[in-house]
């Protein structure tokens, strides 16, 4: 008895802890408060017997979803180790969760309620960034850590392709938060988890969930059919909350308010300005992406379909696609920036790109589909039909232009060129086309007898 009421002592690498310090239970094992013996930090030590995982591969997945996350609204893993009996993993040590603050205190504040979304929604934020939908959204994996919110328990979690679009069917989760596509075994997508938000908000303010039920067929039976009513005489909320929580607890996922359309309400929207200028910043990186996708096909002297038999591209094109040509481009872009674009561009919401689409999408931006060749044609026929007009020679032209006379037309003497024999009427665009097309080792000067060899090509 002695033994069990003071623990018992365990240490795995530079890690101890004692089985009395017992904080809960997490998906797969139990997490016990332990210490680095080395820096003497607290930590979150999580107990997994092997013999309790008949799937391994769940468990290397959940890994591999913490070790992509780092933001501070997030219990953070920062090592893992195996031993003959048990897996480990080192996380951050927090006060407690949501679940028994509210146990204590039973409601927040409207105030505080908003500090806790504003929370989540950072976490949520770096989910999205990453690509994953956690689908165990509770109050008890929301774990609290010097007055800050963090989300926790990522064993039903899984990464997406498209955040915004993609559907999911099987069935995770605590069914008193899930949403009635998971309750009913339906189709679902990432907006399960903005259900299971607003079910939380309005747990914090009343004390009570918005429905009540003593099993899956009852709860799914009061969700569609009781309407979601608010207990004005039990607590006065804002009508800004109210339309935060009508949003979340649409039944129609359709209907429901979209991850962006959440950062961006009134109560939230000062804290995430690059969500609110979302279409702004992106349609700059658009018109990015594309200059230089145009100046990939001059520089390579390629016609769309060319780069698009470069990329390995099927006739159908996935986001993922799609992402691996825009992070060649910028590797700066965020994965929410990248799913925006896309979102735009692919009408059908089926998850793919057709080539129209693709060509659609960059006649927007006026990206030329000739090859490179093609398009510095007009510069040489101009050249040509002006030479031929006033019975010139290109010798004559050129050592005009040539300022130095050294034989090395530089760009500048080129335009004032072209734009001489077109009346200025030639766009710049053409007239640099022509140029790196003659100047494809970017030497910095076409010679007479490169523009020549050019013009003898023309009819």
């Amino acid at each position: 008895m002695s033994q069990q009421k003071q623990g018992v002592e365990k240490r795995v690498e530079k890690y101890q802890y004692n089985t009395q310090n017992f904080l809960g239970d997490g998906s797969y094992g139990q997490v016990f408060k332990g210490t680095n013996t080395i820096t003497q930090q607290a930590y979150a030590i999580k107990v997994i017997p092997k013999n309790k995982i008949y799937n391994p591969e769940a468990l290397n997945y959940e890994l591999k979803i913490l070790t992509k996350l780092k933001g501070e609204n997030i219990v953070r893993l920062y090592e893992t180790f195996v031993t003959q009996n048990n897996y480990y993993q080192i996380m951050d040590l927090c006060d407690g969760d949501l679940r028994k603050l509210l146990e204590k205190q039973q409601t927040l504040t409207e105030e505080e309620t908003i500090r806790l979304m504003l929370d989540l929604l950072k976490g949520f934020l770096e989910l999205i960034q990453n690509g994953i939908i956690h689908r165990d959204v509770k109050p008890a994996n929301i774990l609290i850590s010097n007055g800050k919110y963090k989300l926790a328990d990522f064993g039903f979690a899984r990464l997406v392709d498209n955040y915004a679009q993609q559907l999911f069917v099987t069935v995770l989760g605590t069914p008193l938060y899930m949403s009635p596509q998971l309750l009913q075994n339906k189709q679902y997508s990432t907006k399960c988890d903005i259900w299971s938000l607003g079910f939380i908000i309005y747990e914090v303010l009343f004390g009570k969930t918005p429905w009540t039920a003593n099993s899956i067929v009852e709860l799914l039976k009061n969700i569609q059919e009781k309407p979601l009513m608010f207990p004005d005489k039990i607590k006065q909320v804002s009508d800004n909350m109210k339309d935060v929580i009508r949003r979340c607890l649409i039944i129609n996922e359709e209907e429901r308010i979209s991850w962006l359309d959440l950062y961006r309400h009134p109560l939230f929207a000062n804290q995430f300005n690059d969500i609110v200028n979302l279409d702004d910043i992106c349609n700059n990186k658009e018109r990015y992406i594309i200059s230089i996708i145009r100046n990939e096909i001059v520089r390579q002297d390629i016609s769309i379909d060319l780069l698009v038999q470069k990329l390995n591209w099927g006739q159908q094109v996935s986001i993922k696609d799609m992402e691996n040509l825009f992070l060649r481009v910028d590797n700066q872009l965020q994965r929410i920036q990248i799913e925006n674009i896309f979102n735009k561009i692919e009408k059908a919401n089926n998850q793919y790109l057709t080539m129209q689409e693709f060509k659609k999408w960059l006649e927007k931006f006026s990206i030329p589909f000739q090859s490179y060749r093609q398009s510095s044609i007009e510069c040489f026929k101009v050249i040509k039909g002006t030479i031929k007009q006033f019975n010139y020679t290109l010798s004559q032209y050129y050592e005009k232009f040539n300022i130095a006379k050294d034989g090395k037309l530089k760009y500048e003497e080129f335009k004032q060129l072209v734009l001489r024999c077109s009346n200025n009427q030639m766009f710049e665009e053409n007239i640099k086309n022509a140029f790196e097309y003659i100047d494809q080792q970017k030497i910095g000067y076409i010679t007479q007898q490169q523009l020549q060899s050019e013009l003898d090509k023309i009819n």
